[in-house]
């Protein structure tokens, strides 16, 4: 995952769960039915487990499960220490300006206190992965796949990496343990499934207000006299179309992994939601947060001023987007995998 995973990414990631959490927990809630969700007594590690809303979220939903271990590479596992109440809050600070967010952050923490004599956090990388052989009956990774095929921030996808990370994960797993992973927004490519093609055209970066958005973010934080050095490396788009159906099952059967029929008897489950109008706007907003400085080479400057720039250009962008144009549906597909014997 990026090491630009910091506390200045967490804060945004924060807000942005706190607005967005359904349709976080929806994404949640199809890796867990697409199993059938956790046995009594099994042993879960949620890989990625960023600010641990995910493993959090999978410990209540599994109460007899035996054991759930979040692992997490970056900066953000200070929070997520935080919400097991093993840590101090590294948002503290006041000039974090992160009162949206506080809430919400709160009521993860009542949850992790309550569930943390089950939930272990460890700070460790794929493919570099601190567990023995055979420990684990269940894996969960939520929105996070996409980052495994990436060595470092500036590289493009290595599929071979992605590979080899995964194998790393199927070595952790016991005989015939189970994979659950998901992908949304643009980075899944949906052609070739039922309705795929109008599912693409729905993605995020498509939407009117986003590339309005974006356009109107560019031109402004020109003339407030900053330079964008936009790489093609750094842009959002290599995400785009990152996976499609082939490429899961390519990628899997290099790696010690098989595609199981779930209980819907696919290999797949495609799950949606709608956001009510202007909610894409609220959406966009944090996701300016969390990447548009970072793609555009101004990662350096302050949180107030990035909360002033993405603020006013939202404001510009809305006087010229309609209401009828703000309708925005996610569209998540998730799947099973088994360890091959």
């Amino acid at each position: 995952m990026p090491e630009s995973f910091n506390d200045q990414y967490a804060r945004s990631y924060e807000r942005h769960s706190a607005r967005l959490i359904r349709p976080y927990q929806t994404a949640i809630d199809a890796l867990l039915i697409v199993d059938g969700g956790i046995r009594p007594n099994e042993s879960v590690v949620d890989i990625g487990s960023g600010t641990l809303n995910s493993t959090i979220y999978l410990a209540r939903s599994a109460p007899l499960a035996q054991r759930i271990v979040g692992l997490e590479p970056s900066g953000m596992i200070r929070l997520a220490n935080y919400k097991l109440g093993r840590g101090p809050n590294p948002f503290s600070d006041p000039q974090l300006g992160f009162e949206s967010a506080v809430e919400y952050i709160e009521e993860q923490k009542k949850h992790g206190e309550k569930l943390s004599s089950k939930i272990d956090l460890v700070q460790g990388r794929v493919p570099e992965i601190p567990f023995g052989s055979g420990t684990f009956d269940r894996a969960y990774m939520c929105q996070v796949i996409h980052w495994l095929a990436f060595p470092d921030e500036s590289s493009p996808a290595d599929f071979d990496y992605l590979a080899r990370g995964l194998r790393g994960v199927a070595d952790i797993l016991k005989p015939n343990g189970k994979l659950l992973f998901d992908s949304n927004g643009h980075i899944f490519n949906y052609e070739g499934l039922p309705d795929g093609e109008a599912v693409n055209k729905r993605h995020y970066v498509n939407h009117p207000l986003y590339q309005a958005f974006d356009n109107n973010f560019n031109e402004f934080v020109t003339k407030e006299g900053y330079k964008i050095e936009e790489t093609e490396e750094k842009t959002p788009d290599r995400l785009r179309f990152l996976f499609n159906i082939d490429k899961i099952q390519g990628v899997l059967s290099t790696s010690g992994f098989e595609l199981v029929n779930g209980l819907n008897g696919n290999n797949h489950l495609i799950t949606y939601m709608e956001f009510p109008a202007r909610r894409i706007a609220a959406s966009i907003l944090d996701t300016a947060r969390m990447h548009h400085f970072r793609h555009k080479g101004l990662n350096e400057l302050p949180d107030q001023e990035r909360d002033r720039i993405v603020s006013d250009v939202m404001d510009i962008t809305l006087k010229t987007i309609p209401d009828d144009d703000m309708q925005y549906r996610e569209t998540f597909i998730s799947f099973a995998a088994q360890r091959a014997a």
